[in-house]
């Protein structure tokens, strides 16, 4: 362990001896030694640090949250649909039937559009999407 734990450690448990030391002391020699109005402030102020300390925490669980949900959402579409669009690709190139099938099945047998290729994209990214779910579960 490294000095800077032990004297973590030591302070902690310093802390915890101080608080369990206050816990024990009946409400009355409380007040006696600092006063009603002394032990209002005291409330007030603890009361003023945990809101501000919850607001903290929340404004900065909130930003971590903003920061994974973009990064998830930018490297997952981003990665997916290239991908998709390679393999599709891949496939439209190998079997000339297929290709055309596919475009015909799209537009009830009229020209097909990029609008529909990108359709298509989309669909064999969401299936990869669920197929390495599948894998990881």
């Amino acid at each position: 362990m490294s000095e800077d734990n032990i004297n973590r450690a030591k302070l902690t448990r310093l802390a915890e001896a101080i608080i369990d030391d206050i816990i024990k002391t009946p409400d009355v020699d409380i007040i006696a030694e600092v006063g009603q109005s002394g032990v209002e402030q005291a409330r007030t102020i603890l009361f003023q640090v945990k809101a501000a300390a919850s607001r903290r925490l929340l404004a900065q669980a909130k930003h971590e949250l903003e920061a994974w949900r973009a990064a998830q959402t930018s490297r997952t579409h981003s990665l997916d649909h290239a991908a998709a669009r390679d393999r599709f690709e891949k496939v439209r190139s190998v079997d000339p039937a297929f290709n055309r099938k596919m475009m015909m099945a799209a537009r009830n047998e009229k020209e097909s559009t990029d609008r529909d290729k990108d359709g298509l994209i989309e669909d064999l990214a969401d299936l990869q999407r669920l197929d390495e779910q599948d894998t990881l579960e």
